[in-house]
């Protein structure tokens, strides 16, 4: 008597669609609940600080679209203003580290000079870790997605008690 055959390679088949449909499933609702957690999460007041103005759009509308309010600057001047005016409210300040007219750690530090220092999450294109390193915050490496960035922002929110 023979075992298995058509009868067994259809079954074998049968399983395998099945755990593939299970898959999808559990993926599927993994990601209702991640966007389930973000609709639950606390809004926050962030502010973006990038001297490239599309990279700070493009972050501005990734924040937005998970319901924080985001202030930007593109120039120092404008993030000083910006603190000076917010600074209280914010819950943190996303920074890229290379700018061309200051550095982001030392305008970090010139916020911090003119209140609370503030809670950072800084972005940059450099890989080197040694300077990741030095920065002493978090560090988000560009390009990100906007999953990245939720995450990064979540885990810098999480580290700080509440205010």
């Amino acid at each position: 008597m023979e075992s298995g055959g058509q009868d067994g390679r259809d079954v074998d088949d049968a399983l395998r669609r099945e755990v593939v449909a299970l898959r999808l499933r559990v993926a599927e609702l993994q990601r209702a609940a991640a966007r389930e957690t973000r609709r639950e999460a606390r809004p926050l007041q962030l502010l973006v600080i990038d001297d490239e103005p599309e990279i700070a759009s493009v972050t501005r509308r990734m924040l937005e679209g998970d319901g924080h309010r985001v202030h930007v600057a593109s120039h120092p001047d404008d993030a000083l203003r910006i603190w000076a005016e917010h600074g209280a409210n914010i819950d943190l300040v996303i920074c890229d580290v290379a700018m061309a007219l200051v550095r982001g750690p030392a305008l970090v530090a010139r916020l911090a000079a003119h209140g609370r220092p503030p809670r950072v999450l800084f972005i940059t294109g450099y890989s080197d870790e040694a300077a990741h390193a030095e920065l002493q915050h978090a560090v988000l490496a560009k390009p990100y997605t906007a999953a990245a960035l939720a995450a990064a922002i979540g885990d810098v929110v999480g580290q700080g008690a509440e205010r």
